[in-house]
C-alpha cells in the first residue's frame, strides 16, 4: 500500500491548506507523543514539496498496539511556537522560520491508545443527580 497525500476541497475552510496521508484504507495522523523535541503538533507540518515516492518510510512496530505500520517522513517545525504568545499580533509578510525535522505518523485508529493525549476535554460525572 503506497502512502499518498489527499487534500480536501478548498471550500471546507477548516481543512484549507491541510493534507491527509492515506496508506490503503487507513488515514495516518500526527500524534504529539511521536514528534521530535516534544514539539506541539500545531508547530509541525509535512514537507509536501518532495516526490511522494521518496517521502515516506514505512516501519512495522510489533510492540505498538499488537503491531502497526508507522510512517516516517520529512517535515518542518516552526522555530517560534504558534501556540504561545498573544492572541493577536501585528501582521508580517515574512515567512516563519522553520527547521527540518523527521515526523512520524500513526494510523488514525491508533490515536490516543498509548498515552493520554496532550489536550483533554472535560467529561461529565458518571454520578447522576437525584430527581428533586
Amino acid at each position: 500500500m503506497t502512502p499518498q497525500e489527499i487534500e480536501a476541497n478548498p471550500r471546507f475552510v477548516e481543512d484549507h491548506g491541510r493534507v491527509a496521508v492515506e496508506r490503503g484504507p487507513l488515514v495516518h495522523g500526527l500524534e504529539q507523543l511521536d514528534q521530535p523535541d516534544g514539539a506541539p503538533i500545531f508547530d509541525v507540518s509535512l514537507d509536501v514539496r518532495q516526490q511522494v515516492s521518496s517521502k515516506f518510510h514505512e516501519e512495522f512496530h510489533n510492540d505498538m498496539l499488537a503491531g502497526i505500520v508507522v510512517l516516517k517522513h520529512p517535515g518542518a517545525m516552526s522555530e517560534k511556537s504558534a501556540s504561545h504568545g498573544a492572541l493577536y499580533r501585528r501582521y508580517t509578510a515574512d515567512a516563519p522560520k522553520t527547521r527540518q525535522v523527521k515526523l512520524k505518523s500513526v494510523p488514525y485508529d491508533a490515536w490516543a491508545n498509548r498515552a493520554a493525549p496532550p489536550i483533554k476535554v472535560g467529561r461529565r460525572s458518571a454520578r447522576r443527580r437525584k430527581p428533586e
